[in-house]
């Protein structure tokens, strides 16, 4: 998550998660990079910041972190990869991550 993202979630009182695959390129199991940028909220809007656009798409209160926003991420970067994307290599990263 970036300060400028953290930024406008803080200023609308918004919790949020990477979703898809900027999740999975924030924990590393992924060198994708995400042509548009998704974040789940409880909030809505669509901004534009220089020539990226980031998404804030509204969820329901239980797909967003109650306390741990690493677990959180994980499980999100999980979800992106599927239950074929999951090798040894990913499932280090994410331990790793969890640790760390």
């Amino acid at each position: 998550m970036t300060k400028r993202h953290a930024t406008i979630a803080r200023r609308n009182r918004w919790t949020i998660i990477p979703d898809g695959p900027w999740a999975a390129n924030l924990v590393g199991v992924s060198t994708q990079v995400a042509a548009k940028i998704v974040y789940l909220s409880d909030g809505e809007q669509e901004v534009s910041l220089g020539r990226r656009s980031v998404q804030f798409k509204h969820a329901r209160p239980q797909s967003l972190p109650g306390g741990d926003r690493k677990s959180a991420l994980v499980v999100k970067a999980l979800r992106h990869l599927g239950k074929d994307g999951v090798d040894d290599r990913a499932l280090s990263v994410l331990k790793s991550s969890l640790s760390g």
